[in-house]
């Protein structure tokens, strides 16, 4: 099985995810498949869960984390969206990160804690400024979740049809300040 649909507590940790997702007043979602991308029609296959709409977007070459995103611009269109990475239990406030998100000029809002083993981002003010020191700005203090919101234009700097990873367009978003931190 995929990760994302191997059983926790007796239902696939998708579904943990997607109850989190639907409780913070969320639709429809995005999934991004790779391995074994066929067992996700067969645990949806009605492309539903609990009433939200699921649509799936097959990486036949993985993409990674920059060219996921970029795979599903077509579902992002003109709106806002929240980044929950599959693989993940967790019981974040993803209702306050949203609003927080939308009520801030940041182009990308990632939730962070403070504690945990890879304190890989810098954060001053609710601004992340570095991540793994790359911009020699500070050292890391907080560790990213895997959930964030992002804005549409996030898209026109992730390069097309790329196997990349969202770290050089964060990177290049705590240049710009417009990437912000929720401290879950």
């Amino acid at each position: 099985l995929p990760k994302p649909l191997v059983p926790v507590f007796h239902r696939p940790l998708a579904c943990h995810a997607l109850d989190h997702l639907r409780a913070a007043g969320i639709l429809e979602v995005a999934i991004n498949t790779h391995h074994l991308h066929e067992a996700w029609e067969t645990a949806f296959p009605n492309h539903e869960y609990e009433g939200l709409q699921l649509e799936f977007f097959h990486e036949p070459d993985l993409l990674e984390t920059g060219g996921g995103i970029k795979n599903i611009a077509s579902f992002i269109g003109h709106e806002s969206i929240l980044v929950y990475n599959g693989d993940i239990l967790t019981d974040v406030r993803i209702d306050k990160l949203i609003t927080g998100h939308m009520a801030s000029n940041n182009t990308a809002t990632l939730a962070v804690r403070s504690t945990g083993p890879a304190l890989h981002l810098a954060v001053a003010d609710r601004k992340v400024c570095d991540i793994r020191h790359q911009l020699g700005v500070a050292e890391g203090t907080h560790q990213f979740t895997g959930i964030y919101c992002i804005d549409p234009e996030i898209l026109d700097l992730i390069p097309p049809e790329e196997k990349v990873s969202i770290i050089p367009t964060f990177l290049e978003l705590a240049r710009q300040k417009l990437l912000g931190a929720y401290l879950a």
